[in-house]
């Protein structure tokens, strides 16, 4: 028995993300083949890349710890760090960017 459901549950509910998955890919135009979990990965990510509280994309993801979810919020993070490292001000001797 898994938790919250027997297996056949859980492989009911798989595939029917997988059919609602295909859908949403067809509507965006992708033509790759996309995994659930890379799928899951990008929507939490999109998430935290638009500001929702890590807290609430924990329980949308089922996460039983918030430090699951962290590892989107570092993947967040580095990418806005590379961002702000492209940019350079230099206004005679300040230096903005170390």
């Amino acid at each position: 028995m898994m938790r919250n459901g027997t297996v056949q549950e859980w492989k009911f509910r798989f595939k029917r993300c997988g059919i609602f998955m295909v859908r949403w890919l067809a509507k965006a135009g992708i033509n790759k083949n996309i995994t659930f979990h890379c799928f899951r990965h990008t929507y939490a990510t999109l998430q935290l890349e638009f500001g929702t509280d890590v807290y609430a994309v924990s329980k949308m993801l089922g996460h039983k710890h918030i430090k699951t979810t962290q590892v989107y919020a570092k993947v967040v993070d580095r990418k806005k760090n590379q961002t702000r490292n492209k940019i350079k001000v230099n206004i005679g001797r300040l230096n903005m960017v170390e």
